[in-house]
């Protein structure tokens, strides 16, 4: 597994796409 940019708002960039990382959703 891969750890992907974590931004301090809490915004996972995956794949060029910001996507809402959610609590509980850390795989």
């Amino acid at each position: 597994m891969t750890d992907h940019p974590l931004d301090v708002t809490g915004v996972v960039l995956v794949g060029g796409q910001s996507r809402r990382f959610e609590a509980g959703d850390k795989a």
